[in-house]
């Protein structure tokens, strides 16, 4: 099994992609187009997604399926600190505000 997985990396790779897509109701085709139409950036920050690594090293350039939770309503793509930040706020508005007016006041 270890050296099919060897020899198939790249089928498994986008096999791998398909069913972390599919749970949003992407297709690969979906998730280029909008990578297209975002300009290839973070639709938060207009960054370009940074150089990031899986946990066996493999590095790879990904904006990441930014979605309501409640709703499940995908939203756009978003780099992985812009997608962070609005995981560790919960998606809260107020949370959100209350960073925003913290910044300003400390500048």
């Amino acid at each position: 099994m270890k050296q099919w997985r060897k020899k198939h990396r790249d089928k498994l790779i986008a096999s791998e992609r398909r069913k972390r897509l599919k749970k949003y109701g992407l297709t690969i085709a979906d998730y280029d187009r909008m990578v297209i139409a975002q300009g290839g950036c973070c639709k938060i920050c207009r960054r370009p997604p940074r150089n990031r690594k899986t946990v066996t090293g493999r590095k790879y350039f990904q904006l990441d399926v930014d979605h309501c939770h409640k709703t499940k309503r995908v939203r756009g793509l978003l780099c992985y600190n812009c997608n962070a930040i609005l995981g560790h706020a919960k998606d809260n508005l107020d949370v959100l505000r209350a960073a925003i007016a913290y910044l300003e006041a400390a500048a």
